[in-house]
């Protein structure tokens, strides 16, 4: 880091410790340009090597900026969360996309959201909305899976499952389906979005090459200003709100709600579909682990009337396993692999580190999830066991980790407020596929990894081959 150009972050007045091979004068902004699983990778080795240690990574062309790794110091930013605001650098290169929406949002903006976000989303409602909308959606997935096999075709499992949280989100937030020209507009722009945190020169960059970008910007807001016409207009059913009216009654005005409807759309459909890719790809790696979940599984499943060419299975209840599989594969492919606070004034980490007003402070789920400081030194090892504790008579128990451990659903006061939802919807999905259907990769060899965007999406998708699974009880 070049001195001159801002002030150093301190440790007990003593400069703290810096990523290694950091080069002079540009510092890190090499390795900041270069792709963003290649940087994850990174940072995943240099924790593995530096333990919970607090350290910069500098570059000349962005506020101070360090990596936090120590479980005590996120759940000190977590619980702080005035004192770690979203900041400026945060929230002028999410602007464009999300507006005044939750996740670019503060003070009374964000209150109100959050709490139409939470009733919209209490558990009588997840409850319905996994029993009447998903349903006829898995349904028509399971006729083009079966289509699929038996013209021995391969598919992306990725693109199904974001053309399903698309349909199933859109239905119960906004009583529409966004079409694949807004799913396309939104993908890229969230992948331009996410390269300004990386590319110092984004401004001047998409002055000259970013008309890809507002054409998608300009698809992504027409699409949010529709829903809310539509709404507003809409006869409302007594005792029933959408998302959307609850939003309308908090907000001040449509614009802003129309930012938080996109949001909202974002949040709902990107994660929880890519989670569950993350979660098929790894169970296709894990043999052993799959034999446990379908024996897990087969004593809760049903037979279920269905329009396909053989009956269907599904579950009546989530058993433990199935929740402990779909929390191991978010551990290793957290929805949100780099996150980012600034500080608002000047403050001391728990561990010393002293940190002034302006600097961001950053973690990265991604390689904390690989930290055998934290995890074990089975970190890298996909292992939902991990998430299950056994009694003297063989009952498990789901036992979960502090927020600060496993990040992947943020924590304190900010904490995903569709977290039930992600973790219902998830094991309700991933229970019906595996409990119907048998996922041969295409490319057993090349390891997957995230592609660019805001969120997880598996890059390349997840190209399989599907075949009907073949019971031999009655129940099939």
């Amino acid at each position: 880091m070049c001195p001159l150009l801002y002030e150093s972050v301190v440790l007990d007045a003593v400069l703290y410790m810096k990523a290694p091979k950091s080069l002079p004068i540009i510092g890190y902004t090499a390795r900041l340009l270069q792709p963003r699983y290649k940087l994850l990778d990174y940072l995943a080795r240099l924790q593995s090597s530096r333990g919970v240690k607090t350290f910069e990574i500098p570059s000349p062309f962005v506020p101070p900026t360090v990596l936090i790794n120590d479980p005590a110091c996120l759940e000190y930013v977590f619980r702080e969360h005035e004192l770690f605001a979203k900041g400026s650098f945060f929230r002028s290169r999410m602007h464009d996309l999300f507006g005044d929406g939750i996740l670019n949002a503060s003070g009374p903006l964000w209150q109100s959201q959050r709490k139409a976000g939470v009733n919209f989303l209490s558990s009588a409602n997840v409850t319905r909305f996994s029993s009447e909308t998903l349903p006829p959606l898995m349904e028509a997935m399971h006729e083009r899976l079966t289509t699929a096999a038996i013209i021995h075709e391969m598919v992306d499992l990725q693109e199904l499952l974001l053309d399903l949280m698309s349909k199933f989100f859109g239905l119960v937030a906004y009583d529409t389906v966004p079409g694949a020209d807004q799913v396309r507009a939104f993908d890229e722009a969230s992948a331009w979005t996410d390269a300004r945190f990386t590319n110092p020169l984004w401004q001047f960059y998409e002055l000259f090459f970013g008309q890809p970008l507002q054409r998608a910007l300009e698809i992504v807001k027409k699409f949010g200003h529709e829903v809310v016409i539509k709404a507003a207009e809409k006869t409302r059913t007594p005792g029933h709100q959408s998302l959307l009216d609850l939003l309308l009654a908090r907000l001040p005005d449509k614009e802003t709600v129309a930012d938080a409807a996109t949001t909202f759309m974002s949040a709902g459909r990107d994660t929880t579909a890519q989670a569950m890719t993350w979660t098929v790809y790894e169970l296709s790696k894990s043999p052993k682990v799959l034999s446990t979940l379908l024996t897990s599984l087969e004593p809760h499943s049903i037979t279920r009337d269905s329009s396909t060419r053989s009956p269907l299975r599904t579950i009546g209840l989530h058993p433990r396993y199935i929740k402990a599989v779909f929390a191991e594969a978010l551990r290793l492919n957290p929805s949100v692999p780099l996150n980012m606070r600034e500080t608002a004034r000047r403050c001391r980490l728990p561990d010393g580190t002293v940190l002034q007003a302006g600097t961001i402070v950053a973690w990265a789920s991604y390689a904390m999830a690989r930290s055998s400081a934290i995890w074990g030194e089975d970190a890298q090892d996909f292992r939902p066991e991990r998430w299950l504790s056994s009694d003297e008579n063989g009952n498990s128990t789901f036992v979960p980790r502090s927020a600060s451990e496993y990040p992947v659903f943020h924590g304190g006061s900010r904490v995903c407020i569709g977290k039930s939802m992600a973790e219902a919807v998830g094991c309700q999905v991933l229970a019906e596929l595996v409990l119907n259907w048998e996922f041969e990769l295409v490319d057993k060899e090349t390891r997957k990894h995230a592609g660019e965007s805001l969120t997880a999406p598996m890059d390349g998708g997840l190209l399989v081959r599907p075949r009907r699974r073949v019971w031999t009880d009655t129940k099939a």
